[in-house]
């Protein structure tokens, strides 16, 4: 509720800061973003829930992650790039 607060009168006096509570790391040079937000919801859940569950959220989220990446391989390959144009731009990405 405080947050809620907070950027409601952000939006009305610049003077006071506004608080992010999501952000994105870039992964592959750009290609796909690891989104990372703080949901209040989220943490009231993961304090009573057991560690091997949460282990396992985590596991599923990084292999959807890695799923999207090879996905946007396979989008590269259907548009009809060929695969030493995926390496060739895969380097480019990486200087």
């Amino acid at each position: 509720m405080c947050f809620i607060i907070l950027e409601a009168l952000h939006s009305y006096f610049n003077i006071i800061p506004a608080i992010t509570l999501n952000t994105s790391i870039p992964l592959i040079s750009d290609i796909v973003d690891l989104p990372l937000s703080i949901s209040f919801m989220t943490l009231g859940f993961s304090y009573f829930v057991n560690l091997q569950v949460l282990l396992s959220i985590w596991l599923f989220y990084l292999v959807i992650m890695a799923r999207a990446v090879r996905g946007v391989e396979g989008y590269m390959r259907t548009v009809g790039l060929s695969q030493d144009q995926i390496d060739c731009l895969r380097q480019s990405f990486q200087e």
